[in-house]
Formats: structure tokens, C-alpha cells, sequence
């Protein structure tokens, strides 16, 4: 998935997050596994421990956080409606501080409720794990 976060604090150890993201897959329930594009939006907030210091040089914050979406499924090349769920997620991660620059690692774990693009199958509940990395500058 390609994905960009914003986020803007509210409190020192609070912020909102906002993530859009887009991933090409294929329907493995097609015939043809045909392509299948899957757009993602959530907001939540973000909640952070204080950040120890290791060594002169680096730093830790741990993360967690909470929020909710929704997810648009939609085949390239098939005669099918695109369809729409809401979902919610909680995550846990931390980012690393070197100077200026952080590195973070997030963990989130989604769940959905999935309605088949082919009619005539059943609504089910889904949990995907999505391992989400990026690189922050922070302000002077």
C-alpha cells in the first residue's frame, strides 16, 4: 500500500491522524483474479508516551493509537459495482529519534466488515494487520 499520514497535535501527547492510502490486489474470487483497486481513509488519535533518551545520540517514543474509515473496493475490468465499508483499528509502535530525523514503525490492526463486489456472497467481518514505516523531519 502507498499511503500518506498527517497528523496534528492537539496536546503534547495527543495527536490527530488522518491516513489516505491506495493498493492495487487482485480478487482471487474472480475467475480471472482480476485487478482490483483498494482506496483507505481512517482518522484517529494517536497518544504518545514520554520519549527516553539512549545515549547522547538517539531517543524513543512509544505509540498507540485508535481510530476509524472506510475502504473502497473497486474491480479495473469488471462489470461490477465498487463497493464501500467502514472499519476501526487500534495500533502500537514507536519511532526512534536521531536529531532531527525520526523513524517510526507502526503496527495496526484493522477490522472491516467486507461485502463480496460479486453478488450473492455474505457479508463477513475482516482483521488485517498492516505494518506501516516512515520518516519524520521534525521543526527546529
Amino acid at each position: 500500500m502507498i499511503a500518506a499520514q498527517l497528523s496534528r497535535g492537539i496536546t503534547p501527547a495527543i495527536a490527530v491522524v488522518s491516513t489516505i492510502g491506495w493498493a492495487r490486489s487482485r480478487d482471487l474470487a474472480t475467475l480471472d483474479a482480476a485487478r482490483l483497486d483498494i482506496f483507505s481513509a481512517d482518522l484517529g488519535l494517536e497518544a504518545t508516551a514520554s520519549t527516553r533518551q539512549i545515549g547522547k545520540t538517539f531517543s524513543f517514543t512509544p505509540i498507540i493509537g485508535l481510530g476509524s474509515g472506510m475502504r473502497y473496493y473497486h474491480h479495473r475490468h469488471l462489470a461490477a459495482d465498487a463497493t464501500t465499508t467502514l472499519g476501526g483499528y487500534v495500533a502500537a509502535g514507536g519511532e526512534v529519534g536521531i536529531g532531527r530525523v525520526g523513524v517510526r514503525l507502526e503496527v495496526r490492526d484493522y477490522l472491516t466488515n467486507f461485502t463480496p463486489l460479486i453478488a450473492g456472497g455474505r457479508s463477513t467481518v475482516r482483521n488485517d494487520v498492516m505494518l506501516l514505516g516512515a520518516l519524520r523531519l521534525k521543526r527546529r
